[in-house]
């Protein structure tokens, strides 16, 4: 067993040379800086020993992380207890204290103490079952972290690289050290690895056309990696906490809270409260006066039934103001400044903003949050990080397919070909077929037209139907033609051409002279004639039904109509004179009026007297006379109107009613149309018929709907070499357009397998490796886990998706179907800070959040206070500005984290109409010191 020590100790000499850039790492004693890590042998009993021959564990004593970390060899025989209350002991030694005179005071904050032991695979249920009875025995277990790296003493290297010592946080020093946005990028980006893998693909084909679009996507690789590779800097202002004033915000009246002074780099805060004194207010509040933008902002806006209780801009008056001083805008003061009204985020701007405090404002649903994220929300969040090279070959690859199924989609809806036709002969037999009709008249509604069996009752029938023969014989012509495209050469495209092209032609001549002579015949057929035949003939048609329209009564009746209707003509031309005359006298009067003044008795027209009357006088009696016998004339034709009427009615009642038409106009139907009907009957019997006045009314509309006369489309050279050059050009560029999507796919394929294989390989060095070391030192005992909890991406033909999974020995499952809930916040914990220190620190020197411990049992919530307590001493070490602050529900718990961290404690209380808060305190005075462990070689 005495091997695994060997080769831990090689593995963590090669992980400090990679971190520190040597290997230069002391033996036995810090030295008087501490600035080196050291590496000690010890005993069983944690007894230090000169070499490490003889010794049964070492211990890494490492100042930049406070941490004094044993590593023991398990023996099931010797029971681990003796081991726990040696380091129990240290850690005892290493508590803060006022007598410091004679130990080394470390300034950088307090060294914890953790043990982890080498376990044989079957000694681990052992070693478990001693861990979880000494956990039960020991009230301050949870002072004292552990962990077991798990293996075989055949293969200790590969347990100890998979174990990756995580509470040594190898990683995220690593991370930290990069102090510029450029040199994350650099480190978590993959675009090197993906332009080496894509380097070769050309290689993995054989067909031309998919070469070249291998080329293509080669030449978009280069030319994105070089501007990518062009170096980016951080042009945003880094902000600062260090204080908040908040009046009149939700349940807050007033509160001022101080997170650190201007003298100090690092400092953490601590604001303890029961529900409903402001926590939740505080955290909202930091968010706004930072960014203008909070979660519960955001989730207003995303909220459908807000409308019912407030508009988008109603956000602050009705919902931030407090509700005991409705009048007073909320107000916001940021380190130093006075409070003044919240600046928001307009609401295109709240998405990018809430991204970008991933990293520095951590909610309590937020672990959760974290977990249930749809593979493409998670996939988007880790791509937007892992290769900005691979995004754009991915994207440009699915416009490039894209775009070729559009052009084979755009080809076949041009030449009318179905999407799964593929054949090279069919298709060319489909493409001629098109291409020759849009050459030529489309003949088919011709022949429809001429085929009609009433077309062969004309008197030109043998025409039409020599016609119809003709184009016949045409399309018989066109199908040897079209098999000649696809199967022929050029010369019997020619060869054929030409009689089909004289064909056509014929057919087209005889068309003109077939039209010319219908033209003769229908010169002066009306659009009304048709319904005009419809009328007469039902009129003929009932006269014909009543009987013998000369018999005496009736024709004493139709005198008697006749005569009537006469003097009503006549009644109604002397009552239209009347009415002008009358219109006459009524226009002059004027001028009659200023003529009587002069001339009172003297006609204005021949100049005589009209004695004591006057001008006046005598127009009146005449407008007299006029309109008495106009109103004569009205009453003369109502009555003879009435006399019509009776008669009509009488004539009526025989069956006889007025024809509606003329014999004039009657005379002139059969003239137009006397040829089209059938035997030698007179006209008016004819469509006295229904049957035959039906069959003329059908056959004059057939007529009608002839086909425009087909026209010719030039010269048979000229057409030949047009239909030829369109015809083949378009089976030259379906032979590209059909095979260019497959080529595309095939390119997709390979690119999608080489960008999963980068994806395999870059994501567990990268964002995972963090991810992992962070989680695995906020989770005890992370060997009580179904297996290793990995996130695995996938990059698809579109975008990459990603979940978290747990990989067992067999099988690997999702983690949110599987973990409880304090596992899943854990991991949610883990992938925040994560963010921060990728992405969060560059924008934002502070973190805050919102009760992280409440779903944690009191191990885990000591390791996340260890943790946290890491985070504060390593911005310290690398001299790097830091505001940590946690609001937390627990007092107990608040003090602990107090007592952890340093840190100045807040104290809330319900506060309506009065301040918030309590005096800020510390735990520890300033004259209680941090001893550091005291090491010399044994």
């Amino acid at each position: 067993m005495q091997h695994a020590l060997k080769e831990l100790e090689k593995y963590l000499a090669a992980q400090y040379a990679a971190l520190f850039g040597d290997r230069s790492w002391r033996f036995g004693t810090f030295g008087e800086h501490m600035k080196k890590p050291c590496i000690t042998w010890h005993t069983s009993a944690l007894d230090l020993l000169a070499e490490a021959e003889n010794a049964n564990g070492c211990g890494i004593f490492d100042p930049d992380i406070g941490l004094c970390l044993y590593f023991q060899i398990y023996d099931p025989k010797q029971p681990i207890r003796e081991q726990v209350q040696q380091a129990l002991s240290l850690r005892s030694k290493l508590q803060r204290r006022s007598n410091t005179k004679s130990a080394v005071v470390d300034d950088r904050g307090s060294w914890r103490v953790a043990l982890h032991w080498f376990v044989e695979m079957q000694d681990l249920n052992a070693w478990i079952s001693e861990a979880a009875d000494l956990r039960e025995r020991t009230l301050h277990f949870e002072e004292i972290p552990i962990d077991a790296i798990i293996g075989s003493s055949s293969d200790w290297p590969t347990a100890i690289s998979k174990h990756g010592v995580p509470r040594l946080l190898f990683k995220l020093r690593s991370i930290l050290r990069k102090r510029t946005k450029g040199e994350i990028d650099q480190w978590q980006n993959a675009d090197a690895m993906v332009r080496d893998t894509l380097r070769d693909i050309v290689d993995e084909f054989s067909d031309p056309l998919t070469q070249q679009c291998a080329r293509d996507v080669l030449r978009v690789s280069d030319s994105d990696l070089s501007r990518l590779n062009v170096e980016t800097t951080f042009d945003g202002v880094t902000k600062q906490l260090k204080h908040i004033a908040i009046r009149n915000f939700r349940n807050i009246d007033e509160l001022d809270i101080t997170f650190r002074d201007d003298a100090s780099a690092v400092s953490s805060t601590v604001i303890q409260g029961p529900n409903g004194s402001g926590k939740s207010s505080i955290f909202e509040a930091l968010s706004l006066a930072v960014s203008g933008a909070s979660l519960r902002y955001q989730a207003y806006f995303d909220d459908t039934h807000r409308r019912q209780f407030g508009s988008k801009d109603e956000y602050e008056s009705k919902y931030l103001r407090n509700l005991s001083k409705e009048h007073e805008k909320p107000l916001l003061g940021l380190n130093g400044n006075s409070p003044s009204p919240i600046q928001f985020s307009t609401r295109h701007e709240i998405g990018l903003v809430m991204r970008e405090l991933r990293g520095t404002f951590m909610s309590q649903d937020s672990g959760q949050a974290f977990i249930s994220m749809s593979a493409d929300e998670l996939g988007t969040e880790i791509a937007a990080s892992l290769s900005h090279l691979a995004s754009s070959v991915r994207q440009y690859v699915d416009e490039r397919l894209k775009s070729a199924n559009e052009q084979l989609k755009t080809f076949n809806a041009k030449w009318n070909l179905r999407g799964n036709v593929t054949r090279r002969e069919t298709v060319a037999i489909q493409i001629a077929e098109r291409a020759l009709q849009e050459s030529i008249p489309n003949l088919t509604e011709h022949l429809v037209w001429l085929r009609n069996p009433m077309m062969s009752e004309l008197i030109f029938a043998n025409e039409v139907g020599a016609i119809a023969d003709q184009i016949q014989a045409l399309q018989g012509k066109s199908h040897e033609l079209i098999r000649r495209f696809a199967n022929g050469t050029e010369s019997d495209v020619v060869r054929h051409a030409q009689p089909y092209h004289v064909g056509l032609s014929s057919i087209i001549a005889s068309f003109a002279a077939l039209y010319s002579q219908m033209t003769d015949l229908t010169g002066g057929w009306d659009r009304q004639d048709v319904e005009r035949i419809r009328r007469h003939g039902e009129w003929l048609e009932r006269a014909s039904a009543t009987g013998d329209l000369s018999r005496p009564e009736i024709q004493v009746l139709k005198d008697a109509e006749r005569l009537v209707s006469e003097d009503l003509k006549r009644i109604v031309e002397s009552g239209t004179e009347l009415s002008n005359r009358l219109n006459h006298l009524s226009s002059i009067q004027s001028y009659v009026t200023l003529w009587s003044e002069h001339h009172p008795a003297t006609c204005p027209t021949c100049d005589t007297d009209l004695g004591h009357r006057g001008v006046r006088g005598t127009i009146e009696a005449l407008k007299s006379t006029l309109e008495h016998e106009r109103s004569a004339s009205r009453s003369l034709y109502q009555t003879r109107r009435g006399e019509l009427e009776k008669i009509q009615l009488s004539l009526a009642e025989r069956g006889v009613a007025p024809p509606p038409l003329t014999p004039d106009e009657e005379a002139q139907l059969e003239q137009r149309y006397s040829w089209l009907c059938r035997g030698d009957r007179p006209f008016a019997e004819f469509i006295g018929n229904r049957h035959d006045r039906e069959h003329l009314i059908a056959l004059i509309q057939h007529v009608n709907q002839a086909p425009a006369l087909p026209v010719s489309r030039g010269s048979l050279d000229d057409w030949v070499a047009k239909l030829a050059g369109q015809v083949f050009s378009a089976l030259e560029e379906h032979d590209k357009v059909s095979r260019l999507p497959t080529a595309w796919r095939d390119v997709e394929q390979v690119i999608t397998a080489k960008l999963a294989n980068v994806t395999a390989q870059h994501l567990p060095k990268t964002i995972q490796a963090v991810w992992q070391e962070i989680a695995r030192n906020i989770m005890p005992a992370r060997w009580q886990l179904p297996g290793d909890v990995e996130l695995l991406a996938a990059s698809s033909s579109r975008n990459t998706v990603a979940s978290i999974i747990v990989r067992g020995s067999d099988r690997s499952v999702l983690a949110n179907h599987i973990l409880n809930g304090a596992e899943i916040h854990n991991l949610g914990l883990a992938w925040f800070i994560t963010k921060y220190f990728l992405f969060g620190r560059f924008r934002y020197q502070f973190l805050v959040l919102d009760d992280p411990s409440d779903a944690m049992d009191q191990a885990t919530f000591r390791d996340l206070c260890r943790f946290l307590e890491t985070v504060i001493r390593l911005h310290v070490v690398e001299d790097m500005e830091l505001s940590l602050v946690l609001l937390m529900h627990q007092e107990q718990r608040a003090l602990d984290a107090a007592r952890a961290l340093n840190a100045m404690l807040y104290l809330l209380r319900w506060n309506k109409h009065t301040k918030a808060i309590n005096r800020p305190m510390r735990v520890f005075g300033k004259t209680m010191g941090a001893p550091a462990p005291e090491l010399q070689s044994a």
